[in-house]
């Protein structure tokens, strides 16, 4: 069996490592602040938290690299039982949501060609068989999936073959499956 695999490029990444940074950083501060005005018990608690928000938070400064995710997460879960602890439910709430969007957006997305059809990621993974496909074709780093119901996806991949006979046998192999 034949099967071509296409990593997707996520363009999210960027924007989602600088929105953690200041999340990161908001924790920080926000538990810092309750640190210094309250009780044995809170101050206590405030720390910990504190330490949850920093650990990812220097690593972002000193390594400028993604995160793994299972540190944010451990992150922003403590975080949010933080700020649900200490009243802030809304907070709490807002940071969970934000953890488990970053794991989709984190989440690596492939199209696969195979001899079944195209299974195509967004926004769910659907399978794609060769009758309903009208044409694909890889041309200058840009794959093009034509569709018989009017549906068009084109996606730039960067140097997803290593040579030209490469692109010719998948070009050649996706036309002899669409003619089935």
């Amino acid at each position: 069996m034949i099967e071509y695999q296409f990593a997707l490029p996520n363009k999210s990444i960027k924007a989602y490592a600088l929105t953690t940074f200041i999340m990161l950083s908001i924790n920080f501060l926000g538990f810092g602040f309750i640190f210094l005005n309250s009780k044995a018990v809170n101050a206590f608690f405030s720390i910990i938290c504190m330490i949850a928000a920093a650990i990812p938070w220097l690593y972002f400064i000193l390594q400028r690299k993604n995160m793994p995710y299972k540190i944010l997460l451990f992150s922003f879960i403590i975080g949010s039982m933080g700020w649900c602890y200490f009243g802030n439910l809304w907070v709490g709430l807002l940071l969970l949501v934000f953890t488990f969007v970053g794991y989709f957006i984190n989440k690596d997305a492939f199209i696969i060609i195979n001899d079944d059809g195209i299974i195509y990621p967004w926004p769910t993974k659907r399978l794609y068989t060769w009758a309903e496909v009208s044409h694909v074709i890889y041309k200058d780093d840009t794959l093009t999936i034509d569709l018989k119901n009017n549906t068009l996806h084109q996606v730039v991949l960067n140097n997803a073959f290593t040579n030209y006979t490469t692109i010719t046998a998948f070009n050649k192999f996706c036309n002899n499956s669409i003619a089935g």
